[in-house]
Protein backbone atom coordinates (compact mmCIF):
# COMPACT_ATOMS: atom_id res chain seq x y z
CA UNK A 1 0.00 0.00 0.00
CA UNK A 2 1.46 3.36 -1.06
CA UNK A 3 1.54 6.31 1.35
CA UNK A 4 2.45 9.95 0.83
CA UNK A 5 3.04 12.73 3.32
CA UNK A 6 1.03 15.82 2.41
CA UNK A 7 1.78 18.89 4.57
CA UNK A 8 1.98 16.75 7.67
CA UNK A 9 -1.04 14.58 6.77
CA UNK A 10 -0.40 10.95 5.85
CA UNK A 11 -2.50 9.69 2.94
CA UNK A 12 -2.47 5.95 2.46
CA UNK A 13 -3.60 4.59 -0.89
CA UNK A 14 -7.00 2.96 -0.70
CA UNK A 15 -7.97 4.39 2.69
CA UNK A 16 -9.33 7.70 1.39
CA UNK A 17 -11.82 8.31 -1.38
CA UNK A 18 -10.90 10.79 -4.13
CA UNK A 19 -13.25 13.26 -2.39
CA UNK A 20 -11.31 12.87 0.89
CA UNK A 21 -8.02 13.23 -0.98
CA UNK A 22 -9.30 16.38 -2.68
CA UNK A 23 -10.35 17.94 0.63
CA UNK A 24 -6.98 17.04 2.17
CA UNK A 25 -5.05 18.43 -0.80
CA UNK A 26 -7.01 21.69 -0.77
CA UNK A 27 -6.50 22.14 2.98
CA UNK A 28 -2.78 21.40 2.63
CA UNK A 29 -2.38 23.67 -0.40
CA UNK A 30 -4.05 26.68 1.19
CA UNK A 31 -2.04 26.14 4.38
CA UNK A 32 1.19 25.85 2.35
CA UNK A 33 0.27 29.00 0.42
CA UNK A 34 -0.21 30.93 3.69
CA UNK A 35 3.14 29.66 5.02
CA UNK A 36 5.08 30.06 1.76
CA UNK A 37 5.98 26.35 1.77
CA UNK A 38 6.96 25.54 -1.82
CA UNK A 39 7.44 21.79 -1.28
CA UNK A 40 3.96 21.38 0.22
CA UNK A 41 2.45 23.57 -2.53
CA UNK A 42 4.02 21.38 -5.21
CA UNK A 43 2.82 18.21 -3.48
CA UNK A 44 -0.74 19.59 -3.24
CA UNK A 45 -0.63 20.49 -6.96
CA UNK A 46 0.56 17.00 -7.89
CA UNK A 47 -2.13 15.40 -5.70
CA UNK A 48 -4.89 17.48 -7.35
CA UNK A 49 -3.75 16.27 -10.77
CA UNK A 50 -3.29 12.64 -9.73
CA UNK A 51 -6.87 12.37 -8.51
CA UNK A 52 -8.20 14.20 -11.57
CA UNK A 53 -9.56 17.21 -9.68
CA UNK A 54 -10.54 20.13 -11.86
CA UNK A 55 -11.73 23.61 -11.03
CA UNK A 56 -15.38 24.40 -11.62
CA UNK A 57 -15.72 26.35 -14.89
CA UNK A 58 -14.45 29.91 -14.53
CA UNK A 59 -12.37 29.18 -11.42
CA UNK A 60 -8.56 29.20 -11.29
CA UNK A 61 -6.71 25.93 -11.80
CA UNK A 62 -5.07 25.49 -8.40
CA UNK A 63 -2.82 22.66 -9.60
CA UNK A 64 -1.16 24.94 -12.16
CA UNK A 65 -1.25 28.00 -9.89
CA UNK A 66 0.31 26.19 -6.91
CA UNK A 67 2.96 24.49 -9.05
CA UNK A 68 4.00 27.87 -10.48
CA UNK A 69 4.11 29.48 -7.00
CA UNK A 70 6.15 26.54 -5.72
CA UNK A 71 8.66 27.03 -8.56
CA UNK A 72 8.87 30.76 -7.72
CA UNK A 73 9.63 29.75 -4.12
CA UNK A 74 12.57 27.69 -5.41
CA UNK A 75 10.98 24.26 -5.30
CA UNK A 76 12.33 21.80 -7.84
CA UNK A 77 9.94 21.53 -10.75
CA UNK A 78 7.73 18.48 -10.69
CA UNK A 79 6.05 17.43 -13.90
CA UNK A 80 2.32 17.43 -13.28
CA UNK A 81 0.44 14.36 -14.52
CA UNK A 82 -1.92 14.81 -17.46
CA UNK A 83 -5.67 15.12 -16.84
CA UNK A 84 -7.38 11.74 -16.85
CA UNK A 85 -10.43 10.21 -15.29
CA UNK A 86 -13.96 11.34 -14.58
CA UNK A 87 -15.94 13.61 -16.89
CA UNK A 88 -17.55 15.65 -14.11
CA UNK A 89 -15.32 15.37 -11.13
CA UNK A 90 -14.00 15.61 -8.68
CA UNK A 91 -14.17 19.38 -9.00
CA UNK A 92 -13.58 22.26 -6.64
CA UNK A 93 -14.17 25.96 -6.11
CA UNK A 94 -12.55 28.23 -3.57
CA UNK A 95 -14.49 31.30 -2.54
CA UNK A 96 -15.34 33.90 0.03
CA UNK A 97 -18.76 34.89 1.28
CA UNK A 98 -19.50 38.26 2.83
CA UNK A 99 -21.42 38.44 6.10
CA UNK A 100 -24.98 37.07 5.70
CA UNK A 101 -24.39 36.39 1.98
CA UNK A 102 -25.44 33.53 -0.30
CA UNK A 103 -23.54 31.75 -3.08
CA UNK A 104 -25.32 29.65 -5.71
CA UNK A 105 -23.92 27.45 -8.45
CA UNK A 106 -25.57 25.03 -10.88
CA UNK A 107 -23.79 21.74 -11.44
CA UNK A 108 -24.62 18.64 -13.48
CA UNK A 109 -24.71 15.14 -12.04
CA UNK A 110 -25.13 11.83 -13.88
CA UNK A 111 -28.11 9.53 -13.24
CA UNK A 112 -27.32 6.39 -11.29
CA UNK A 113 -23.93 7.63 -10.05
CA UNK A 114 -23.46 8.75 -6.47
CA UNK A 115 -23.25 12.54 -6.23
CA UNK A 116 -21.31 14.24 -3.45
CA UNK A 117 -21.26 17.92 -2.48
CA UNK A 118 -19.01 19.00 0.38
CA UNK A 119 -18.45 22.50 1.75
CA UNK A 120 -15.48 23.19 4.02
CA UNK A 121 -15.79 26.52 5.87
CA UNK A 122 -12.66 28.09 7.29
CA UNK A 123 -12.20 30.16 10.42
CA UNK A 124 -15.06 28.81 12.53
CA UNK A 125 -17.84 30.63 10.64
CA UNK A 126 -21.12 28.73 10.26
CA UNK A 127 -22.49 27.97 6.81
CA UNK A 128 -25.65 26.25 5.60
CA UNK A 129 -25.82 23.99 2.55
CA UNK A 130 -28.84 23.17 0.40
CA UNK A 131 -29.10 21.23 -2.87
CA UNK A 132 -32.21 21.20 -5.07
CA UNK A 133 -32.94 19.47 -8.37
CA UNK A 134 -33.74 21.20 -11.66
CA UNK A 135 -37.43 21.44 -10.70
CA UNK A 136 -36.54 23.23 -7.45
CA UNK A 137 -37.38 20.23 -5.25
CA UNK A 138 -35.03 19.86 -2.28
CA UNK A 139 -32.46 17.05 -2.54
CA UNK A 140 -30.52 17.77 0.63
CA UNK A 141 -30.35 20.43 3.33
CA UNK A 142 -27.64 20.68 5.99
CA UNK A 143 -28.06 22.77 9.15
CA UNK A 144 -25.58 25.52 9.98
CA UNK A 145 -22.15 24.27 10.95
CA UNK A 146 -18.59 25.57 11.12
CA UNK A 147 -17.35 22.08 10.25
CA UNK A 148 -17.54 20.15 6.97
CA UNK A 149 -21.05 20.09 5.46
CA UNK A 150 -21.96 17.41 2.94
CA UNK A 151 -24.74 15.95 0.82
CA UNK A 152 -24.78 12.55 -0.90
CA UNK A 153 -27.46 11.17 -3.20
CA UNK A 154 -27.94 9.13 -6.37
CA UNK A 155 -29.75 11.17 -9.04
CA UNK A 156 -32.60 9.38 -10.80
CA UNK A 157 -32.09 11.47 -13.94
CA UNK A 158 -29.05 13.25 -15.37
CA UNK A 159 -29.52 16.95 -14.86
CA UNK A 160 -28.48 20.08 -13.09
CA UNK A 161 -28.79 20.86 -9.42
CA UNK A 162 -28.68 24.19 -7.61
CA UNK A 163 -26.17 24.26 -4.78
CA UNK A 164 -26.71 27.05 -2.25
CA UNK A 165 -24.19 28.00 0.42
CA UNK A 166 -25.33 30.57 2.98
CA UNK A 167 -23.18 32.46 5.49
CA UNK A 168 -25.49 32.98 8.48
CA UNK A 169 -22.99 35.00 10.51
CA UNK A 170 -22.06 38.68 10.61
CA UNK A 171 -18.50 38.13 9.40
CA UNK A 172 -17.02 36.99 6.08
CA UNK A 173 -15.89 33.41 5.54
CA UNK A 174 -13.57 31.63 3.11
CA UNK A 175 -14.74 28.21 1.97
CA UNK A 176 -14.13 25.57 -0.59
CA UNK A 177 -16.74 23.56 -2.40
CA UNK A 178 -15.95 20.01 -3.53
CA UNK A 179 -18.07 18.10 -6.06
CA UNK A 180 -17.95 14.52 -7.21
Amino acid sequence: MKSILLAGLLITGGSQTPLDQLATALRAGFEAEDKGDGEALMQAAVTLRKIGARPIEGEPDLANLWAERARLLGTKETKLPLWRGRVLGPAYRYGELAANARFRTRQSFIAGQKANVVVEPQGGVKLELAVSDDTGAPVCQVSASSKSLGCQWVPTFTGTNDIDIVNIENRPVRFYLILN
